[in-house]
C-alpha cells in the first residue's frame, strides 16, 4: 500500500489493580520524522536533521502534528493498504477486535543483536569508495560512526554486498530489485552514529560513500576501520550442537554451515537473506531441519513457523511453496519435496525433542495434506523438481510419487504415535498404494529407476520404495554414476562427483553408507574440485552457497537471477556429520534423546579420509543434559569417549567384530560398570549403557 497503517491496542495494567485500554483512533497524531525509508529489500535513509528532540514523552511539543484518519473507509481506494480487512480494523467507538482477528503470541526467540564484526582490511577500488571487508558473510546491518566535526547535511552512502568483482568493486548484480543500500544524512553534532532499525542485509563487504552537503566528496573523509561495525542479527536461538574434527576444510565446512543458519533464520526459514525474495521457501526448511536441530535449538522457532505454514494451507488440504504465503495467498501447491514439509517438519521436530504437542497441534492439517495427495495428478501437479541439480534431470512425477509414499508413511507413524489405530492403518495403506505405483511405473526388473539419476535412486532406497532384492542393484547403480557417469544425450563423467539438487543432497551421502559404500560418502565429502561441498570452502566461502557453481575459475559468476551466496539446503550434509561420522543418531521409539544410539563410522581404512579424518568431535545439548561422542585413532587403536546425559540410556555401537578386543575404560566389558546386554551383530559389538562417561578402546577395523 501507500498509505501507512497502525492497528493497535495497548493495555496497561496500574499498581492499582485497574487498567487502561488505549486504541489507535482518532486522538493520535501524526508527523513526519527523519526516518525517510525503510524497506527490508532496499534498506533505510535517516535524516538526522528532520529529528524531534522529545518526542515519545509526555511534554512532547504537539505543534505541526495533524490527527489520523480512522477506519479504511475513509482512505482513498489507492491508498488503502495492501492485504488489510475491514473486518478487522479497529473499531473506533469501542476499541474492540472483530473475533475474526486469531492474534497469539509467538513461541518463537525473537530477532536480536547477537554479535559484533569488526573489518579485517579496507580497500579503495581505483576511482571507488572505501570498502570493507568484515571477513565472514553476515546478516544484519553496520554500526557506522560518523566522523567527528562532519558538517550538517552531510550524506553517508552504505552498500552492501556478498562478494566482490574481479576489478574489486562490490558485486551486486545477484541482488536483482533490492538496493540494500542505507543512507544517513548528519545533523552535525560532536558525535553521531548510525545503525538502522528497520531493515537488514545479506553481506560481507560494505562500501562507504560520503558527500559533503555540497554534493562533493566529503574533504578529508578517510575512513578507519573502527568506525565500521557489522552488527549480526537472527533468531535468538541457543546453540546446542558442535562438530569438529582433525580436518580444517571440513571445520570450515561446518562453520558455513552454522552461518547459513544463522542468517536465514530470522523469524522464518528464510531462502536467502540479501536479494528481494528472503521468503520461507518450505523445500529448504524441510531438507534442513534436522541439520538445524543439530546446530541450535529450534523446537520454539519452528513451531511458530509451522502455524505460518498453517495458515497458508489450501482448502483443499495443499501446502504452499511459502510461508508465510506472500505468493499463492492461500490457494497454490508448493509441489513435491516443498509442501511436504508440512509433514516432515513437525516429524522431525518430534524426534529431535520428544513433544508430542507438535504433532497433535498440526494433525488435522498433515492428515489433510496426505489425503488430498491421492487426488493429485503427478503428472500435471506443479513440482521445482531436484532444484538446481547439476545437469541431472529427475522426473517431476517420479518425484511427487516418491514424496507422497513418504509422507503418507509418515502420517502413519505419526497416527501411531498419538495412538490413532484406524488412521494408522489408513496411511500405511496409502503409503503402500504410492509405493506401488512406484515401483510399477518407475523401476525396471533389474532395478533401474527412470532417469537413471543420483536423486532418483537416493529418494527410491532412503524412502524404501524398491523391493529388496533390487536395493543392492540400485545401489550400485548410484555407486556408478558416482564413480563415472551415465548417457544422456552424451556422456557425463561424474569422476567422483555428485549430481544432486535441493531434494537429493540431503540423503545421498545416508543411501551410500547403508548400502555399505561408506568410500564413496566419504571420497564425495572430501572432494575440493567443482561440484564438491568443500569446493565453495576452497574459494574462500564463510556460508554454503545455494548452487555448486556460484562461481568457478571458468565462468565466473553463475547467472544473478538465481546466485545467492548464503542458502543453507546444501549444508544438510551437517546432518550425515552429526549422525554417521560422529555416530548421534535418535531413538525413534524414545524421541528427544531419551535413549540415544551411539554408532560412530569411521573412514574407511588406509583411504585418503583415514589420513584427514584422524579424531572427531561431536556434542549435543539435548533437554537432558550434553550428549557426546568423540572417537580418535591413533597407532591403529581407537578410542571412543561418550558422554550419556542424566536420566536417559544409549546403544552403543562399536565398529569391531569380537567383544574380547574391547575395553571400556581398561576393563572387559563384562567387568565394565555401567554396561550392559552386550552382543556381536554383523561386524559390530553393541551394548546398552546407563548415564555417565564411558571410554571404549578397540583395534581399528
Amino acid at each position: 500500500g501507500t498509505a501507512p497503517a497502525l492497528l493497535l491496542q495497548l493495555e496497561v495494567e496500574l499498581d492499582d489493580g485497574t487498567s487502561v485500554v488505549v486504541v489507535s483512533d482518532g486522538s493520535f497524531k501524526a508527523a513526519a520524522g527523519p526516518l525517510l525509508q525503510a524497506q527490508h529489500y532496499d534498506g533505510e535513509t535517516y535524516d538526522a536533521r528532520r529529528e524531534r528532540p522529545g518526542w515519545d514523552t509526555a511534554q512532547a511539543d504537539e505543534a505541526g502534528w495533524t490527527p489520523c484518519v480512522t477506519g479504511l473507509d475513509k482512505l482513498p481506494p489507492k491508498a488503502r493498504p495492501s492485504g488489510a480487512a475491514g473486518e478487522w480494523w479497529m473499531n473506533p467507538s469501542s476499541g474492540d477486535l472483530n473475533a475474526n482477528l486469531d492474534i497469539n503470541a509467538s513461541p518463537a526467540p525473537r530477532v536480536r543483536r547477537i554479535e559484533r564484526l569488526t573489518p579485517i582490511s579496507c580497500t579503495k577500488p581505483a576511482g571507488g569508495d572505501p570498502i570493507f571487508d568484515l571477513g565472514q558473510n553476515m546478516v544484519g546491518w553496520v554500526h557506522l560512526k560518523i566522523p567527528t566535526g562532519t558538517a550538517a547535511g552531510s550524506t553517508f552512502t552504505i552498500r552492501h554486498a556478498e562478494v566482490l568483482n574481479p576489478d574489486g568493486t562490490l558485486y551486486t548484480a545477484n541482488l536483482r530489485r533490492a538496493r540494500c543500500t542505507d543512507t544517513y544524512v548528519a545533523k552535525g553534532e560532536a558525535q553521531e552514529v548510525f545503525e538502522p532499525r528497520f531493515t537488514f542485509k545479506g553481506f560481507r563487504y560494505v562500501e562507504v560513500a560520503a558527500q559533503g552537503p555540497d554534493g562533493q566528496v566529503l574533504a578529508g573523509w578517510a575512513p578507519t576501520p573502527d568506525q565500521i561495525e557489522g552488527v549480526v542479527v537472527h533468531s535468538a536461538m541457543e546453540p546446542t550442537g558442535s562438530f569438529e574434527c582433525s580436518d580444517g576444510l571440513i571445520n570450515q565446512l561446518q562453520h558455513n554451515i552454522i552461518w547459513g543458519q544463522k542468517g536465514n533464520f530470522i523469524d522464518v526459514p528464510t531462502d536467502c537473506p540479501q536479494r528481494d525474495e528472503r521468503l520461507g521457501w518450505t523445500g529448504d526448511a524441510q531438507v534442513f531441519c534436522r541439520t538445524a536441530a543439530f546446530n541450535f535449538d529450534v523446537a520454539g522457532f519452528f513451531a511458530k513457523w509451522l502455524v505460518d505454514l498453517n495458515d497458508a494451507q489450501a482448502p483443499q488440504g495443499m501446502y504452499p511453496m511459502v510461508a508465510p504465503d506472500v505468493l499463492a495467498k492461500g490457494q497454490g501447491d508448493g509441489g513435491p519435496g516443498w509442501a511436504d514439509a508440512g509433514v516432515i517438519v513437525p516429524w522431525t521436530m518430534y524426534l529431535c525433542y520428544g513433544d508430542k504437542r507438535v504433532l497433535q497441534q498440526h494433525y488435522d492439517a498433515m492428515a489433510k495434506y496426505v489425503d488430498w495427495l491421492p487426488t493429485a495428478d503427478v503428472d500435471k501437479r506443479h513440482c521445482f523438481g531436484d532444484w538446481l541439480h547439476h545437469d541431472a534431470h529427475t522426473p517431476v512425477d517420479l518425484i511427487a510419487t516418491a514424496f507422497a509414499a513418504h509422507s503418507a508413511e509418515l502420517m502413519s507413524r505419526i497416527a501411531g504415535v498419538l495412538e490413532r489405530k484406524r488412521d494408522r492403518t489408513h496411511f500405511a495403506a496409502l503409503s503402500r498404494r504410492f509405493k506401488k505405483d512406484f515401483q510399477t511405473k518407475y523401476v525396471t526388473p533389474a532395478g533401474r529407476v527412470l532417469g537413471d539419476t543420483q536423486t532418483a535412486y537416493v529418494l527410491a532406497l532412503a524412502f524404501d520404495l524398491l523391493p529388496q532384492e533390487l536395493r543392492k542393484a540400485a545401489a550400485d547403480r548410484l555407486v556408478f554414476d558416482v564413480e563415472h557417469g551415465r548417457y544422456t544425450n552424451t556422456w557425463r563423467n561424474r569422476n567422483g562427483h555428485l549430481s544432486t539438487g535441493f531434494l537429493g543432497v540431503k540423503d545421498l551421502t545416508f543411501v551410500l553408507s547403508a548400502a555399505g559404500r561408506d568410500d564413496v560418502a566419504f571420497r564425495l565429502l572430501l572432494a575440493e574440485d567443482y561440484p564438491s561441498w568443500l569446493f565453495p570452502v576452497k574459494n574462500g566461502a564463510t556460508t554454503i552457497w545455494e548452487r555448486w557453481d556460484g562461481w568457478t575459475p571458468d565462468n565466473g559468476f553463475q547467472s544473478p537471477g538465481m546466485n545467492s551466496f548464503n542458502h543453507y539446503a546444501y549444508g544438510a550434509i551437517g546432518q550425515w556429520l552429526y549422525q554417521h561420522v560422529a555416530g548421534i543418531e535418535v531413538d525413534e521409539s524414545q524421541p528427544g534423546y531419551l535413549h540415544s544410539l551411539i554408532a560412530p563410522h569411521l573412514p574407511p581404512r588406509d583411504s585418503q579420509a583415514a589420513q584427514r579424518i584422524a579424531w572427531v568431535k561431536a556434542s549435543l545439548q539435548t533437554s537432558y543434559g550434553q550428549l557426546v561422542s568423540h572417537w580418535a585413532v591413533e597407532s591403529d587403536t581407537v578410542t571412543l569417549q561418550v558422554t550419556i546425559p542424566a536420566n536417559t540410556t544409549a546403544t552403543v555401537t562399536l565398529p569391531c567384530g569380537s567383544t574380547e578386543a574391547v575395553r571400556e575404560t581398561g576393563r572387559s566389558l563384562a567387568q565394565a560398570e555401567g554396561v550392559r546386554s552386550v552382543k556381536t551383530d554383523d561386524g559390530t559389538v553393541q551394548c546398552e549403557v546407563g548415564s555417565g562417561v564411558y571410554q571404549f578402546t578397540f583395534p581399528r577395523p
